[in-house]
């Protein structure tokens, strides 16, 4: 993905999209866990 520091809403959807895979990876290994 291309990052321009001026474009805020590229950043913020990449962020979205990060944290919504990051959280679905946490998800799975708490539910290994169990």
């Amino acid at each position: 993905m291309l990052f321009k520091k001026r474009d805020g809403i590229l950043i913020n959807v990449a962020d979205a999209e990060t944290q919504k895979t990051t959280k679905k990876k946490l998800k799975n290994i708490v539910d290994i866990e169990k």
